[in-house]
């Protein structure tokens, strides 16, 4: 498999991870509070693992530069949720 192809998965997978946290962490806060949020939430998760697991199938992590990848888009995704969080940037909605 070529290196752009590899990343691409590796990044996947990587991501998809934190994304699947990041549900996890929803679907608890809501159980209690919005029950059809919290199902919601599920749903979506259902996808999110099957991306998850796509990608893990594809990407090669036997090699120090697949490390090196997945640590860098981790890393470059929480600095985003950061830096979305400290700015206060919200996402524009559809008029």
């Amino acid at each position: 498999m070529d290196l752009g192809r590899n990343a691409i998965w590796i990044s996947t997978a990587s991501i998809e991870n934190i994304v699947n946290k990041e549900l996890d962490e929803a679907a608890i806060f809501f159980k209690e509070k919005d029950i059809e949020i919290h199902h919601a939430v599920l749903d979506i998760q259902k996808d999110e693992i099957h991306h998850q697991k796509i990608a893990s199938e594809h990407a090669d992590f036997d090699n120090n530069l697949a490390k090196i990848i997945s640590y860098f888009a981790q890393q470059c995704a929480y600095l985003a949720k950061f830096l979305a969080i400290y700015l206060k940037i919200s996402v524009p909605t559809k008029k």
